[in-house]
């Protein structure tokens, strides 16, 4: 949806995604002991896996004085997936034998909803662009098999300033500065063994993992001579 107001650049779009994705997967492991009376022994993994991801996003750009324009919006994500993991060994008989230690369903659910704005502004041969963003994650692990259940909350303040000069026509000395998030990958944080590929190939997560933040400085250069451009850039993060 986009609403187009009297003045030009004064815009509001609003805009939802929604996508579902079923995955599954099925594995037979054959296990072979060198000098053993029985050298062989066969195993059998299953994962099924239902994903839902929900993103709207609404942005709202307003021109102000000359050469000045504010900018607000709203983004909420939301991922909900359910894993059914089986894992167990078969007999000479074809009977399946569950692997209790291997075996669950992983519940989880993340929901991340951001609300931002900036400002930005130039005046002669500067200009500069000001914006904070504040965001509100929560992240809900279950373990249904085991009656295991792990909920974090937090939230955090997203501050960034980008400062331009034009020395020239030809030449732009800038400097930005913005603080940023990563997260852990839900594979991380499932605390049991989610990648059952052998009983010495063990791939477990941990739900205390916290997210890395950095805070990023950039000091560049930029410089444009016919039809080539140079940048020159110097960071710290």
């Amino acid at each position: 949806f986009s609403k187009k107001f009297k003045k030009e650049g004064h815009v509001l779009t609003i805009e939802g995604t929604l996508s579902k994705n079923n995955d599954k997967d099925f594995s037979t492991i054959t296990n072979s002991f060198l000098g053993a009376t029985s050298n062989t022994t066969i195993e059998s993994s299953k994962y099924y896996q239902t994903q839902n991801r929900y993103l709207l996003q609404a942005d709202y750009v307003l021109p102000m004085a000359t050469n000045s324009q504010f900018e607000a919006g709203y983004r909420g994500n939301y991922n909900e997936f359910i894993n059914d993991f089986q894992v167990g060994s078969i007999d000479n008989l074809g009977n399946y034998n569950s692997y209790t230690n291997f075996t669950n369903i992983f519940d989880y659910s993340e929901s991340i909803q951001a609300i931002y704005s900036q400002f930005g502004s130039k005046i002669n041969k500067f200009s500069y662009l000001l914006g904070m963003r504040f965001e509100d994650s929560r992240i809900d692990t279950k373990l249904l098999l085991t009656d295991f259940s792990y909920l974090r909350k937090y939230s955090n303040f997203f501050p960034s300033a980008f400062f331009t000069y034009q020395i020239t026509e030809q030449s732009t000395l800038s400097i930005n500065y913005s603080k940023r998030i990563e997260r852990p990958r839900n594979r991380f944080i499932i605390p049991f063994p989610n990648n059952y590929t052998s009983n010495i190939n063990l791939f477990i997560g941990n739900p205390n993992i916290i997210p890395s933040f950095t805070d990023a400085l950039d000091f560049a250069y930029m410089s444009k001579f016919k039809k080539i451009t140079l940048t020159t850039s110097l960071y710290y993060n």
